[in-house]
């Protein structure tokens, strides 16, 4: 009995060694990937040092001490070359940046910052810092920022971009948006620092992310409100503030604190699609609490090239006629708040 007595406590020393192993290897792992997530990886040039590269790419050239330190760097004047450094991503100065237009469909304006006459946007275009972009009545329009977040401009809407800041090559971006009217939906890639910001300015909220997707709907000035689809926001004004998670929306007035978040109504059932040789009819079941019903269409299914959108109190629509090919459709349920619920999508060929 003593034997095995020993034997058990023996297998339960080791077995307590395994999980403070397992446990310190997953503390490694989360530290590393951490710390890749806050760096900017270098690939070293023939003559570089850390002085060179400090010069160049750091905001203060002094701080060459702190990437010596994450590189455990012995010499600092001696790096072979082709060698990967992480360089931590809140030291790195920032300059300003553009955005490129990725697609556009319907007329959209571009006024350049200083210019009073406005020209058809393109895509392809570059946007810059200060530049002003307004959508037509039937027009939307999608931007790619350097750092992978993107930002789609739905109709009727103007946005000035405040801020664009950040470096191509490291694929960072502090983005500032003015939303002075209409609709946007982005997806933000996470923040890398606490020095790189994604926000949007309505005329009745600040809106801040680190890394979600969300969508913004300024209407006319007067309210606004916006949904998460992931992550979460912060909504903030001079009278209070409130932080949105996933799934939820929230309604803020002028002149009133960002109300508390409510929950998005659910996705409808797939709607089905009745064919004629003149005209396509899109028909799905109601859905509780839902007071309208958005129906949008798209030529890719990431839904950033949009090409038709609906929204009726009514649990059916007529397409309007379009090309050839196959296209996405995305419906989702609104609220009596106007917020937008969860989306259902399916594959419309023609």
């Amino acid at each position: 009995m003593h034997s095995e007595s020993v034997l058990r406590q023996i297998g339960r020393t080791n077995l307590l060694r395994f999980f403070s192993f397992f446990a310190a290897l997953i503390t490694l792992m989360a530290t590393s990937f951490a710390q890749e997530l806050e760096s900017w990886p270098y690939r070293v040039q023939r003559g570089d040092t850390l002085l060179s590269i400090s010069a160049q790419y750091l905001e203060n050239k002094n701080e060459w001490r702190q990437i010596q330190k994450t590189n455990k760097l012995k010499n600092p004047n001696r790096i072979e070359p082709n060698a990967l450094l992480l360089i931590p991503t809140k030291l790195l100065k920032q300059q300003t940046t553009s955005a490129t237009i990725a697609f556009v469909d319907g007329s959209t304006q571009l006024r350049p910052l200083g210019e009073t006459v406005e020209r058809q946007l393109r895509k392809g275009d570059q946007v810059r810092q200060g530049d002003q972009i307004r959508t037509g009545a039937n027009a939307t329009t999608t931007i790619d920022f350097v750092d992978g977040s993107q930002l789609v401009i739905l109709r009727d809407s103007i946005v000035t971009f405040v801020k664009l800041q950040g470096r191509s090559d490291a694929k960072l971006a502090s983005i500032q948006i003015d939303l002075k009217q209409g609709r946007v939906e982005t997806r933000v890639t996470p923040r890398k620092n606490k020095s790189s910001h994604y926000e949007i300015f309505t005329p009745t909220v600040q809106i801040g992310v680190r890394g979600t997707e969300f969508r913004v709907n300024a209407g006319d000035g007067s309210v606004t409100r916006t949904e998460v689809l992931e992550g979460t926001i912060a909504a903030e004004n001079s009278l209070g503030s409130t932080a949105v998670p996933m799934g939820f929306g929230t309604l803020i007035e002028k002149n009133k604190a960002p109300q508390p978040p409510v929950a998005l109504l659910a996705a409808p059932k797939q709607p089905d699609l009745l064919y004629t040789p003149k005209s396509i009819s899109v028909h799905w079941n109601e859905l509780p609490d839902a007071k309208n019903y958005r129906i949008v269409i798209a030529s890719n299914q990431s839904f950033s090239q949009l090409v038709g959108e609906y929204v009726t109190s009514k649990q059916e629509i007529q397409l309007a006629p379009l090309p050839p090919g196959r296209y996405f459709l995305r419906l989702r349920a609104v609220d009596s708040n106007g917020l937008e619920g969860r989306a259902s999508e399916r594959a419309i060929d023609l």
